[in-house]
């Protein structure tokens, strides 16, 4: 029986694009949206295994796909049909994972917004600048596939899939090799003050500033959502979604039309 990849969606201004594991990606004007709406395609040439739109200050964003022979199509969101621009081809496998810098203020820096980083069943991560397809820098510190990747400032932290977490300067130098967590990485966030990190069955938070707040959390479904901002995150076991507070350590849940919570205990 053939894999069926997840289905991706992101929006990006008026555009939906859609990533449904084939050999195209397909974009939708939901301003314009109805019945007779055909959707533009863009062809990368393999089947499609990543998206992510690369937003500008000011300019045209661009929509970056990697596919399953590792291969990474790149597409301006400007002219019709969203021309290609790049097609790299570093990556020997697997493209399986992209981040954008996650702090607005160095992906609007002079020189830096343009950079990305991806990670790929090949056991690499990868810096780049989308602009003129430059591979900045590789990073090899993992021995196993790489699954998830952060990005925030001058930092990447990367997850594998036996549950290893790493975190260098984008330069290479100050590598940190984090505990090791429960395999099989879902998902995988960071701001410096925080990196957070999800199996199908646990969320691990690592408390830079007070370590003594590092936290392991069970969990039963994947879905996870991690908010920086209001330093919560959200996330879905059997019969409850559960709030927890990095800042105060409370978790509230929400069950069967009632919210409890632990703040004040």
């Amino acid at each position: 029986m053939k894999e069926v990849s997840e289905c991706e969606i992101l929006k990006y201004k008026e555009w939906v694009i859609i990533n449904v594991g084939l050999k195209k990606i397909y974009v939708l004007d939901h301003q314009k949206f109805n019945r007779s709406s055909n959707p533009r395609s863009i062809e990368c040439g393999a089947e499609i295994s990543k998206i992510v739109v690369l937003p500008v200050k000011n300019q045209p964003g661009f929509l970056i796909a990697g596919t399953k022979h590792g291969s990474i199509c790149i597409s301006k969101m400007d002219k019709p049909g969203f021309p290609l621009i790049h097609k790299l081809k570093s990556h020997e496998s697997a493209i399986t994972g992209f981040a954008i810098n996650a702090s607005k203020l160095r992906r609007q820096a002079s020189g830096k917004q343009y950079q990305f980083v991806s990670c790929s069943s090949d056991y690499t991560v990868r810096l780049w600048d989308a602009l003129t397809g430059e591979c900045v820098r590789v990073y090899k510190e993992h021995k196993r596939s790489v699954r998830c990747v952060a990005f925030f400032e001058e930092r990447i932290a990367s997850a594998d899939d036996e549950g290893n977490v790493i975190i260098r300067n984008t330069d290479g130098s100050c590598v940190r090799h984090l505990r090791k967590c429960d395999p099989n990485p879902r998902g995988l966030e960071y701001n410096m003050k925080y990196l957070v990190y999800n199996s199908s069955t646990s969320i691990n938070i690592f408390d830079f500033q007070n370590p003594a707040n590092d936290k392991i959390i069970k969990i039963d479904c994947p879905n996870v959502i991690v908010d920086f901002k209001s330093g919560q995150i959200f996330y879905q076991n059997e019969y409850d979604l559960s709030v927890y507070n990095m800042e105060t350590q409370g978790k509230s849940y929400f069950r069967r039309g009632r919210i409890f919570s632990t703040d004040s205990l």
